[in-house]
């Protein structure tokens, strides 16, 4: 399929002053023919379809709070000590919501070396304890070419693995 597409003759040629690669030809031609094609990338090595999902697994520490919050001067006490927290109401200190939401750069950032972040919209469901085992997800929504990169949209998810329960929700998008 893919040489009937790049055989259509346009390759080579130039549009809007850049060159038509045989990869945005095929981009393009596949767009074209509806949505009941699955779109299959090639990104050097690797390749990329919608609907694809790649994952990781994360128990944070104490250690990991305690140095994330040093860094990013957090110094909320629902983090440390674990008397504060249980003075607030919880059980034992929490996980930062951007410590385990940095998960989600982590996974494609492993998957895409040299990926470039764009965006990321969050939403965080329930609070994650320390010690408790995350389950974090990266699913493939949408593909475009964007200036000779793609332009990849995700659904982001994280759980907690015990119980199955959704932590966070959300779509990031990065360049490939």
């Amino acid at each position: 399929m893919w040489s009937r597409l790049i055989s259509a003759g346009i390759s080579g040629k130039v549009v809007h002053g850049a060159p038509v690669t045989d990869s945005m030809l095929s981009f393009r031609k596949l767009c074209s023919l509806g949505s009941n094609v699955e779109k299959v990338f090639s990104l050097g090595t690797a390749t990329l379809k919608e609907g694809e999902v790649f994952s990781t697994e994360r128990c944070f520490t104490l250690d990991d709070v305690q140095l994330f919050s040093q860094l990013c001067k957090n110094s909320n006490p629902i983090h440390f000590p674990v008397s504060s927290a249980e003075g607030l109401g919880f059980e034992d200190c929490l996980v930062p919501e951007l410590l385990y939401a940095g998960l989600f750069p982590a996974i494609i950032g492993m998957q895409f070396p040299g990926a470039v972040y764009v965006s990321q919209k969050l939403e965080f469901k329930k609070p994650v304890l320390i010690g408790e085992r995350l389950l974090a997800d990266v699913k493939v929504i949408n593909i475009r070419l964007h200036r000779q990169k793609y332009r990849v949209t995700f659904q982001t998810a994280c759980w907690l693995k015990r119980i199955m329960a959704q932590v966070i929700d959300g779509t990031a998008i990065a360049l490939l």
